[in-house]
């Protein structure tokens, strides 16, 4: 089985997606600490006729000191009405925009106090409109275990785990844990995972590691030029639903 996770990010870009669709399951991982400078509050879309814009909901609580699933959203802010007329202003002439907009407002507006259960609507939302199969979960609890030792100054769990494990490593000490609770023999990650994770670690542990590289190839944008690594929602307002399955295949696995 091949296991991939990732934090809840904010209408994520392609990349994800394809990380999600190559996978035989996919964990959103929130128990980790929340990142200002990170994608889990914030994504760029483009602006009409103009450059990229960072689009984001306001935020209450907001910190590296507490974990993604405790951040709050502003409920005063009315952050959805703002959104959606920002995406509108912006992608109103885009070819697909009525196929899109509906299931961005539909997710949106879904009732969410938290960061965390924003950004799950959007993934699922997007997920589901594009027909990806993968199943999404999102239940901290069986990790818990794991965040505590590791927040331990000296756990004899963790000891315990690193040594049969062969790595003292916490990142990677936490991916080998869940795909053991998941029973998987394969794990996907990003490219960026390449300077954090070693193979033969993962293979001393049964676990195949595999890293998965989008092409993002250019698409007619609302613009002049292309800019790369927008989130989903560019993609699927220029592309489609259709054009963006498509893109969905667009990447390598290696």
């Amino acid at each position: 089985m091949r296991l991939a996770a990732m934090q809840p990010y904010f209408f994520p870009y392609l990349g994800y997606f394809q990380l999600i669709a190559a996978a035989d399951k996919f964990l959103l991982y929130d128990n980790l600490n929340y990142m200002r400078q990170g994608w889990v509050h914030r994504n760029r879309i483009r602006l009409k006729g103009r450059g990229e814009f960072y689009c984001a909901p306001p935020l209450l609580g907001a910190s590296s000191n507490v974990k993604i699933h405790e951040v709050r959203v502003d409920p005063s802010r009315r952050w959805p009405d703002r959104f959606l007329d920002l995406i509108e202003h912006n992608y109103k002439k885009a070819p697909f925009f009525d196929e899109t907009f509906p299931v961005i407002e539909r997710a949106v507006r879904l009732p969410a106090t938290h960061l965390t259960t924003v950004n799950r609507h959007g993934i699922l939302a997007v997920a589901r409109h594009l027909g990806i199969a993968t199943p999404i979960a999102h239940d901290a609890a069986p990790f818990l275990p794991f965040e505590e030792a590791a927040r331990a100054e000296d756990s004899p769990w963790l000891a315990a785990l690193a040594r049969e494990m062969g790595t003292t490593d916490v990142k990677t000490l936490r991916v080998l844990y869940m795909c053991r609770l998941e029973r998987a023999d394969a794990y996907l990650n990003p490219p960026g995972g390449r300077e954090l994770y070693a193979r033969d670690v993962f293979a001393q542990n049964g676990v195949a590691l595999h890293f998965l590289h989008p092409t993002l190839a250019p698409y007619p944008q609302q613009g002049d030029g292309f800019l790369p690594g927008l989130s989903i929602l560019d993609v699927l307002m220029n592309c489609g639903r259709e054009g963006t399955r498509r893109q969905l295949r667009d990447c390598v696995l290696a």
